[in-house]
């Protein structure tokens, strides 16, 4: 786990027992159903929102304005995490991916690696930049090349070029 995740977590276990839950309110009683405190989290921040399956609309405060119940939670999931982390590898290997995210094969691994717009843009980029670099070294190299090949041409008495 990195530093950051680290120190998270021994904040949460700090002045705790063993037999503690890691992952309290602030008050200390524990969380009860995770998936439901997340769902509430991200929502009071922008990550997420109730829709109605009903009618499709968004929901507030646990009821549409249809008056259905039968809402579905739509946004950022705690496997999304684990999913993101799998896709930015950050130039390690998958075998050491696997071994931080948990995954048994490399099978179920590749699933997880999902390429979408943006990474397909970034490739684009990256393959321009390289592109562009060349070209200026070519041309680099070129204009390097003539300055030479001039400086060894002489003309003989009769005018014609030979190469010294």
């Amino acid at each position: 786990m990195s530093q950051e995740v680290f120190e998270l977590l021994s904040a949460c276990v700090t002045n705790k027992k063993p037999e503690d839950t890691a992952i309290t309110r602030k008050d200390g009683s524990p969380v009860g159903d995770f998936r439901k405190a997340w769902r509430t989290l991200c929502i009071s921040v922008g990550l997420g929102r109730m829709r109605c399956l009903k009618c499709g609309s968004v929901a507030i405060e646990g009821k549409c304005t249809c008056g259905s119940l039968d809402l579905k939670y739509d946004g950022l999931l705690v496997h999304d995490l684990r999913r993101t982390s799998v896709r930015k590898r950050l130039g390690f290997a998958e075998k050491t991916i696997m071994g931080i995210s948990g995954h048994k094969t490399a099978h179920v691994f590749r699933s997880y690696d999902i390429v979408d717009e943006s990474d397909l843009a970034a490739v684009a980029a990256a393959l321009d930049r390289k592109t562009e670099q060349q070209g200026l070294e070519e041309t680099s190299q070129l204009r390097d090349n003539s300055v030479s090949s001039s400086a060894a041409l002489k003309s003989d008495s009769a005018g014609n070029a030979r190469i010294q």
